[in-house]
């Protein structure tokens, strides 16, 4: 492979697609460390890979060679990435599944107990749908 005296990431900028390959072969180890480290688990690792890469390709144009190596840029946009997916996990919320028991009286139950439910259900119902 023949190398260029211009940057790597300025040739990902202009669509060179032999660059693309070049940056996945230069990159793609230190890119996949840096994602199994801060990644919970080694799916979310290739998934933050992939993240990255694309992310990679799209700010390569503002890549600036007196500010940082191209190793530097490429581990900052990784670690971004990585952190930025943390986060969202972080505000999702944990979630427990629903029990497979019914919470209501059983069939044949006080059927006044039932009534009240189902009115609560419709007052539940409308409250929310006055929620934005």
């Amino acid at each position: 492979m023949a190398t260029s005296a211009e940057p790597l990431l300025h040739r990902v900028a202009a669509g060179d697609p032999a660059a693309v390959r070049a940056c996945i072969d230069r990159w793609g180890a230190l890119v996949g460390t840096i994602a199994r480290r801060l990644s919970p688990s080694p799916a979310e690792a290739e998934d933050a890979v992939q993240e990255i890469f694309v992310d990679l390709w799209r700010s390569a144009s503002r890549y600036d060679a007196t500010i940082s190596s191209e190793t530097t840029f490429v581990a900052v946009i990784a670690r971004r990435r990585l952190v930025d997916r943390r986060r969202r996990r972080s505000r999702r919320l944990d979630t427990e599944p629903l029990s497979e028991t019914p919470l209501g009286p059983r069939a044949g139950g006080d059927e006044h107990v039932q009534m009240e439910l189902c009115g609560e259900a419709v007052m539940a119902t409308k409250a929310l749908a006055q929620l934005r």
